[in-house]
């Protein structure tokens, strides 16, 4: 990915995905994610960490994106 930045396909409030289907998506916040032990959370807005990559906010803390797979359709 030399040269393209992901913040600019993100804002505070959705991001953009692709879809089984293989379309291109965005999905709004609020919105169902599940972590590795099949928990269901709920992300409340993105943001992007120091490290350059978005990140979720939950409860009131910040996890990265990787963490989670969404539920959305």
């Amino acid at each position: 990915m030399d040269g393209y930045k992901l913040y600019k396909y993100i804002d505070n409030r959705s991001i953009l995905v692709i879809k089984p289907t293989g379309k291109l998506g965005r999905v709004y916040c609020p919105f169902p994610v599940m972590d590795d032990k099949r928990v269901v959370l709920t992300v409340e807005a993105i943001t992007i960490g120091k490290d350059g990559f978005p990140h979720y906010l939950i409860d009131g803390t910040y996890y990265r994106y990787s963490l989670f797979s969404i539920l959305c359709s």
